[in-house]
């Protein structure tokens, strides 16, 4: 698997002089795209190391360039790496993240529970909501309790389709309408590091969470937590489901602006 690396410095606003520091870091790194205020270098590899990115950072530091809070100004600077995935790899994955609309109105992101041991945010199972602050706006989709919804209709598309895993459960809302969280019978219990995936990767904490810096390849399950179903659920995803590839296609004819994400990998 190859991985595109990306670093990106922002903040070289207009009269902030770095022709000097720009020049020295493309010397030592190689060229960087600008735009605007923006320098950033993009490249593939097939080991991810953050070695290019920490000398940066230490570079813009030693400076004295760094962004302060207090004047509002300096420089900014991020990176990390996305999997490149092949077609072939795309083709053999049984289930992906999906991007689905927020449902009703004024939604905020969803929050976890810490865990108390490792701080990780956790997700609750879906099965124990029984009631949104939501009025129906469309037949399925998100809602700030982290939970896909449906209203009668929707709930009636995912069992003419015969999808397995698709329970759902009525709870309480603001509408007169009755709606249903989505809630899964299979649950993916166990997330499986490889070291080429992560920096810092220590083991796993008693709440499954892997002890860890960073993530930076895709998200890996065991594969007997697996039990063949099109939907399924994790704590240890703000996403919390995960869809087969027939399943997204149902969710688009209900939602045409939901997307197929990242891939999931069972092994």
């Amino acid at each position: 698997m190859k991985y595109r690396e990306y670093i990106s410095i922002s903040g070289l606003r207009t009269g902030f002089s770095l022709d000097a520091f720009v020049q020295e870091v493309e010397n030592q790194f190689g060229k960087f795209e600008r735009l605007g205020s923006v320098m950033r270098r993009d490249r593939i590899c097939d080991v991810y190391k953050e070695d290019d990115l920490i000398a940066i950072t230490r570079m813009i530091e030693e400076r004295g360039l760094m962004f302060n809070t207090e004047r509002l100004e300096g420089l900014s600077v991020y990176g990390g790496a996305e999997p490149i995935y092949t077609p072939e790899e795309l083709e053999s994955v049984p289930l992906f993240e999906c991007g689905i609309p927020k449902f009703g109105d004024k939604q905020a992101w969803v929050k976890g529970v810490k865990c108390a041991d490792c701080g990780a945010e956790l997700y609750n199972n879906p099965k124990t909501v029984s009631a949104v602050n939501v009025r129906a706006s469309s037949d399925f989709g998100y809602c700030s309790q982290g939970v896909c919804i449906a209203t009668a209709a929707g709930k009636l598309h995912f069992e003419r389709a015969g999808l397995t895993g698709a329970a759902f459960k009525p709870v309480q809302s603001q509408g007169k309408q009755q709606l249903f969280v989505l809630a899964p019978l299979c649950e993916l219990r166990h997330m499986v590091v490889r070291p080429t995936d992560a920096f810092g990767f220590t083991g796993y904490c008693t709440c499954g969470w892997p002890q860890m810096k960073k993530l930076f390849g895709p998200r890996r399950f065991r594969k007997s937590d697996w039990n063949g179903d099109d939907i399924v659920w994790t704590s240890h995803s703000a996403y919390v489901y995960y869809f087969s590839p027939r399943a997204i296609d149902v969710i688009q004819q209900i939602v045409p602006k939901a997307e197929k994400l990242d891939p999931v990998f069972l092994e």
